[in-house]
């Protein structure tokens, strides 16, 4: 790269600080964080670029942090500062968002969780261990009571969860209308599936879906099932789409890249939904579809706490077919009855439509 081009590539970087009441952290979970701060002073910054902020106050605080701290808490903390922010908001970066809270005890900090974590227990950490635990006082908005008693994440115990539900699947809702028809028999939510799986975990997984692709194959012929494929955003998504197809052979539908709610979309265009554990499966059931999480495995972190009915841990094929056709013969209404307790429990439905309203009073409160 040329003097010239470098010069050229630090401008681009380069941003002038404005005055804001709130910073938001843009993520890879969607526009529905920006969205959701719009109707205040804000300023967006996005992690994985980290633009230099021209001002003396953001370079002088940035310099002045203890470098002990990671550059990233220190770059928010600066870029904060420089911005005069009063509230910080992000995702699901919540060790960062500890430190920044260190960092700047005045600055009202929040973590609107886009995800759903399991309780791995003591012992069985395999995405996120930690070594000890010490108080956190970011403010977390999370999916419902079950994270209130079991959240934990880098060792953090936080002051304050909110149970509020998911902002995604809130920010779906207001856009989406009525709920498609029901043209598909099955949905298979795909979540991390490596084809090349090489660590213990990830190996876990890929036999997990294996045995899935297994039984779905098996299911389609002696059903004769009309199966969708529900992907997730990856690098891998074509690698992915071929595996399933190599198992499954006739997917009547495959959800399109890069386009906003598909795997809502495709959900809840089918009469059952399956896969692991996954945030889009218990999205799925607080929108009120028939699900089922399978695990094959002894790993915990993979079994969902939710009503029998949404679960099948190492089930045989003939446990899986009879649980389809329990649930396809099921009335909508006898079927959320039943399981309305366990997923208002995991996710909170009461308010799902108010999400993005009660977050933004929250952030108001804090302002004032």
């Amino acid at each position: 790269m040329s003097w010239t081009d470098r010069v050229a590539h630090i401008g681009k970087r380069v941003h002038r600080a404005h005055r804001s009441d709130v910073l938001v952290v843009v993520s890879r979970h969607g526009q529905s964080l920006t969205d959701l701060c719009q109707p205040f002073d804000h300023m967006v910054v996005d992690p994985t670029n980290m633009p230099i902020i021209a001002s003396a106050r953001y370079l002088v605080r940035f310099l002045t942090l203890p470098i002990s701290s990671s550059r990233l808490a220190r770059y928010l903390v600066a870029t904060a500062r420089a911005s005069q922010s009063k509230v910080l908001v992000a995702t699901d970066a919540v060790e960062v968002l500890t430190e920044v809270k260190n960092l700047a005890p005045d600055l009202t900090v929040f973590a609107v969780l886009h995800g759903f974590y399991i309780n791995q227990g003591t012992g069985t950490r395999f995405r996120e261990p930690w070594i000890s635990e010490h108080r956190s006082d970011v403010e977390l908005f999370a999916f419902g009571e079950y994270d209130v008693h079991n959240y934990r994440r880098w060792g953090n115990r936080h002051a304050k969860i909110h149970p509020i539900g998911s902002l995604n699947n809130c920010a779906y809702r207001l856009q989406a209308g009525s709920p498609p028809e029901k043209v598909f028999d099955l949905c298979i939510v795909e979540g991390s599936v490596n084809p090349k799986a090489e660590d213990f975990f990830s190996k876990v997984r890929l036999s997990n879906w294996e045995k899935i692709a297994d039984f779905v194959a098996r299911a389609q012929r002696d059903l004769g099932l009309r199966v969708a494929l529900a992907l997730s955003s990856s690098t891998k998504r074509d690698q992915v789409a071929t595996w399933f197809s190599e198992r499954i052979g006739d997917i009547a539908y495959i959800t399109p890249p890069n386009e906003q709610f598909a795997t809502y979309r495709t959900i809840d265009a089918a009469k059952i939904s399956i896969g692991e554990t996954s945030t889009s499966l218990v999205e799925g059931l607080a929108r009120r579809n028939k699900c089922i999480a399978m695990n094959f495995s002894d790993l915990q972190v993979l079994n969902l706490p939710g009503h029998s009915l949404n679960v099948l841990r190492q089930p045989t094929y003939s446990d899986f077919t009879n649980r389809l056709n329990e649930l396809f013969s099921m009335v909508d209404e006898t079927y959320w009855n039943h399981v309305r307790q366990d997923v208002c429990h995991i996710i909170n439905v009461e308010r799902q439509d108010f999400v993005v309203d009660d977050i933004r009073t929250k952030i108001r409160e804090a302002l004032n």
